[in-house]
């Protein structure tokens, strides 16, 4: 069976090894040119040393650049074996619909997963939270914006979504909402700030804020 990242490394190789070679003899050529004609074609032979210099020094750059790109490819070869990754894609389904899913990992690989709820119902509606360990179906925590009130206004979220894993592990995350008159037909927009102990806290043991009604959804 072919391995091209063995052939491409091959010829890699085979071009390093030619432009040494070159490299080489144009010195020797150079040498031999000067013991012959030392006397006579000094001011000829100066100006052909600088451009053997030039080219010297356009060799060195060159065997640079192949070295790093030789040491990238064999990381790549020492780091994967040929069948040895596998990939699986499970849905996180619900059935009130999802969209514009944002993702934060931490450094342990433990992740939080948002998705933003498609069908409206009034005593259902915001944004939804998954979270879990590396290796495991995140575990649906429920509606992190869900229990926002203000004055005179209804609020529901779900408009817009972005979470974060801080590095002690608590969960950060910002949601547009959208605050509506009793009447329910006009609407404003605003921001909210949800903070969560830890990754696993269910969305009641978060704490959520309105810190913007200003109408803008970018801050």
């Amino acid at each position: 069976m072919s391995r091209p990242p063995y052939r491409a490394l091959r010829i890699i190789l085979g071009i390093f090894s030619l432009l040494t070679a070159v490299g080489g003899l144009a010195r020797k050529i150079r040498i031999i040119r000067q013991s012959l004609h030392k006397d006579e074609l000094a001011d000829a032979i100066s100006d052909k040393e600088k451009k053997q210099v030039s080219f010297r020094t356009l060799l060195k750059w060159l065997s640079a650049s192949i070295v790093l790109l030789l040491s990238g490819g064999l990381v790549a070869i020492a780091g994967t074996t040929t069948g040895s990754l596998s990939f699986s894609n499970t849905p996180l389904l619900r059935p009130e619909g999802e969209s514009e899913p944002a993702i934060s990992i931490a450094g342990d690989g433990t992740l939080a997963v948002t998705g933003l709820q498609w069908l409206f119902n009034p005593t259902f509606f915001g944004t939804h939270l998954w979270s879990g360990p590396f290796g495991s179906t995140p575990t649906f925590r429920g509606l992190i914006d869900a229990t926002l009130q203000k004055s005179g206004k209804q609020v529901f979220g779900s408009g817009d979504a972005d979470v974060d894993i801080g590095s002690t592990g608590v969960l950060h995350a910002t949601t547009l909402i959208f605050l509506i008159n009793p009447v329910f037909n006009r609407a404003q927009i605003g921001v909210s700030a949800i903070t969560c102990p830890t990754t696993t806290s269910s969305a009641s043991s978060c704490t959520a804020q309105i810190i913007d009604t200003a109408g803008a959804d970018r801050l």
